[in-house]
């Protein structure tokens, strides 16, 4: 099982637009609007608690304990960022994160 920022990583580097992460299937990307495996080991509850304990600040991990569910912004190494939503269902944990890529470069001005 890949470590989180192994799966961000192959994501930034692919120019993927998402990673979903749920309880029973492989981790997948989206890219080109086709979803395809990033890792194949079936995730279980135990990983996806340990892929979310990696990224996640201790206000949001008790936030998704008590609300069910949690959003925020994950920083990855100086490259993108992320909008991350974990979500509660049957006890498991689920997680979608959503590419914000950082722009380099001049600001560009419309003519």
């Amino acid at each position: 099982m890949m470590e989180m920022n192994q799966m961000l990583k192959i994501i930034v580097d692919r120019d993927a637009s998402d990673l979903q992460l749920t309880v029973g299937k492989p981790a997948v990307m989206r890219h080109s609007g086709i979803l395809d495996v990033v890792d194949p080991d079936v995730l279980t509850p135990d990983d996806t608690e340990r892929l979310m304990r990696e990224i996640t600040p201790p206000s949001y991990q008790q936030m998704l304990q008590e609300m069910g569910s949690a959003d925020f912004a994950y920083a990855y190494s100086g490259q993108a960022r992320f909008r991350c939503a974990l979500l509660r269902t049957r006890d498991n944990i689920g997680i979608a994160m959503h590419l914000i890529r950082l722009e380099t470069g001049a600001l560009r001005t419309e003519d």
